[in-house]
C-alpha cells in the first residue's frame, strides 16, 4: 500500500536542543548544523526522499532526517526547504521539537528531538495494553497540535496526518504525542499523501482545505481504538472508489470506544468537508471527556479489591 514508511521502534521526537551558530541569510533563524559533527546510529524510520537515524550531536541523543539521494534536484530541495521553513516556525508541546539543520547539498538534514517510537509502532507492533483513558489523552494531544497548526496565519495544513507521523514520548510510564513530518505542508498536489487517510476531496482530485486534516484525524481515532490499519491491504484505486462513494471502515462499537469518540469519528470523516468539526472543538470535547465509573472501579474504591479492566500496564 502506498505511503507505508519504515518504522523500527524509535522515532524522531525527545529532549531539548543545543547551542550552535545561527544560519545566515534572509530566512535565518535555525541552528546551522555542521554535518561532520553528527554521529549517525541505527535507522529508525524513513519515507519519501529521506531516512531518519538516531544520532549523537554535541553530547545529546537526537533524530536526524537525511536526504538519501546525493543528486538533489530542485524540486526535492524545494520540498526539503519547505519542511524546514515550517518546522522552525512551529512551537507547541505536541509538535516534535526542531533543533537545527544542514541546508547545504548533498548532506542536507534536519535535526529533531528523539522520541521512543511512533504511534503506529505502539498500536501494531506491540501488545502493550492501552486503556481508553490513555487513548483519549493521546487523541487530545494530537487534536491540540492540529488546532495550533490550523490557528496559524496562514493556516498550516499538514496533509499527511497518520499514526506513522505521530511520535510517542514515554516518560515515567506516561505517553505524550509529538506530531512530525511536514513534507506535504503547502503541497497543492491532491494525489500526494497516504491513500488510507486521504479525504474524498483529495482522492477525487478536487480543491481541499484544512478539513482534509480533520478527515484524516477521524481515521487515526478509529485506528487507535480498533488497533487496525484503516483499509489495510486495499489498493489505492479501491480506497479511492470506496471513499469517494461514501464508504468508511466498520463503525466503532460501545465496546471499542467511548460514546464521545464514536461520535467524533463519524463527524470527522463526514463526506462534506463543511460538516467536519474544527480541531479547536475536537480538542475541547476530548479534554472534557471523563471515564464512566465502572462497577469494578466502584468496588475497588470501597476496598473490595479487584483491578480496573482498563488499567494501563507498565511497559
Amino acid at each position: 500500500m502506498s505511503g507505508k514508511e519504515a518504522d523500527e521502534g524509535k522515532a524522531s521526537g525527545g529532549s531539548g536542543g543545543a547551542g550552535g551558530s545561527e544560519a545566515k541569510g534572509d530566512d535565518a533563524g535555525w541552528v546551522d548544523i555542521d554535518y561532520s559533527e553528527l554521529s549517525l546510529g541505527r535507522k529508525i524510520g524513513g519515507g519519501g526522499f529521506a531516512i531518519v537515524h538516531e544520532a549523537r550531536w554535541r553530547g545529546q541523543k537526537i533524530a536526524v532526517k537525511t536526504m538519501f539521494d546525493p543528486k538533489v534536484d530542485d524540486q526535492t530541495k524545494r520540498e526539503y526547504m519547505n519542511e524546514l521553513h515550517h518546522m522552525r516556525h512551529l512551537d507547541h508541546p505536541n509538535i516534535v521539537k526542531f533543533l537545527g539543520a544542514c541546508a547545504t547539498p548533498p548532506k542536507m538534514c534536519i535535526a529533531m528531538e528523539l522520541c521512543n517510537f511512533s504511534l503506529f509502532h505502539l498500536l501494531h507492533n506491540t501488545r502493550t495494553p492501552l486503556s481508553k483513558e490513555v487513548l483519549v489523552r493521546m487523541a487530545t494531544d494530537t487534536a491540540s497540535a492540529m488546532a495550533y497548526m490550523h490557528a496559524q496565519k496562514p493556516v498550516v495544513v499538514h496533509r499527511d496526518l497518520k499514526t506513522h507521523n505521530l511520535l510517542v514520548l514515554e516518560r515515567r510510564g506516561a505517553y505524550s504525542i509529538k506530531l512530525c513530518d511536514f513534507g506535504l505542508v503547502g503541497n497543492r498536489v491532491t494525489t500526494a499523501g497516504t491513500p488510507n487517510y486521504m479525504a474524498p476531496e483529495l482522492l477525487s482530485d478536487k480543491p481541499f482545505s484544512k478539513k482534509a486534516d480533520v478527515y484524516a484525524f477521524g481515521l487515526v481515532l478509529w485506528e487507535m481504538f480498533m488497533r487496525q490499519i484503516p483499509f489495510d491491504g486495499w489498493t489505492a484505486t479501491d480506497i479511492r472508489d470506496a471513499v469517494t462513494s461514501g464508504e468508511r471502515p466498520e463503525p466503532l462499537t460501545s465496546y471499542d470506544a467511548p460514546d464521545l469518540v464514536r461520535e467524533l469519528v463519524e463527524a470527522c470523516w463526514a463526506q462534506d468537508p463543511a460538516a467536519r468539526p474544527e480541531f479547536a472543538t475536537l480538542e475541547e470535547r476530548l479534554r472534557s471527556w471523563k471515564p464512566a465509573v465502572s462497577a469494578v472501579a466502584s468496588v475497588a474504591s470501597k476496598g473490595g479489591g479487584g483491578d480496573s479492566l482498563d488499567a494501563l500496564l507498565g511497559m
